[in-house]
């Protein structure tokens, strides 16, 4: 169970850190860039697909994370 809980924390880190690469415009051609986007648009295309863009904000990456946290709140409790 520890072993998930930390993926899910490593995972969380990950799309933070792939949402916070965007907003401050870095490469998208970077090999950490695609590596990241690699990571992250899985997850996050069909939460894109649901929700439209706020005032041209993408908060796919915030509704993603809620997600992971409620499901590690979940597991706890079993």
């Amino acid at each position: 169970m520890h072993l998930i809980l930390s993926i899910l924390d490593i995972y969380s880190l990950v799309v933070f850190v792939a949402a916070l690469s965007t907003w401050v415009d870095a490469e998208r051609k970077h090999p950490v860039s695609r590596f990241l986007d690699q990571l992250t648009e899985p997850a996050l295309r069909p939460i894109r697909r649901l929700l439209p863009r706020m005032a041209g904000f993408d908060i796919s990456p915030f509704v993603l994370i809620l997600l992971i946290q409620v499901l590690r709140s979940l597991l706890l409790r079993l």
